[in-house]
């Protein structure tokens, strides 16, 4: 039976974030994993969330889509809201 969480710092937060930025570093197409929220502006507590951008790789988002399951490193981690529809090049550098 758990218990009530106890707010305090952030380590299993961090430690999952570790697990996905080694998980990024052996996908080769990926550019970045982007730390935003809590966590990044260093406000996190022992109930905050992981709130991460991924930057696919230039011509490689396909790949990405098809092998995302492979930063899954803890339950839930990675969403995926929709596959790409028409244009994938959003936000593209140019």
């Amino acid at each position: 039976m758990r218990g009530e969480p106890l707010v305090g710092n952030p380590d299993r937060q961090r430690a999952t974030l570790a697990r996905v930025a080694g998980a990024v570093t052996r996908a080769p197409w990926l550019d970045a994993l982007l730390l935003v929220g809590s966590l990044a502006s260093d406000t996190a507590d022992a109930l905050s969330d992981v709130d991460l951008l991924v930057v696919v790789r230039e011509d490689h988002f396909e790949q990405a889509w098809a092998d995302r399951e492979a930063l899954q490193v803890a339950d839930p981690l990675c969403a995926w809201d929709q596959p790409p529809v028409g244009d994938t090049e959003v936000a593209a550098h140019r």
